[in-house]
C-alpha cells in the first residue's frame, strides 16, 4: 500500500478527498434526520 501512495500521490490525495466528501455528505444526512 505504501507503494503505491508514493507511486501515485495524486490518486492517493483524490481517494481521501473522496472519502471526506463521502462523510459529509452522511453526516448531513445523519444530522437532518435526527432534526425530522
Amino acid at each position: 500500500m505504501t507503494v503505491f501512495i508514493h507511486r501515485r500521490p495524486s490518486a492517493f490525495i483524490g481517494g481521501l478527498f473522496f472519502l471526506v466528501a463521502l462523510i459529509r455528505v452522511y453526516l448531513r444526512t445523519v444530522s437532518i434526520a435526527f432534526r425530522a
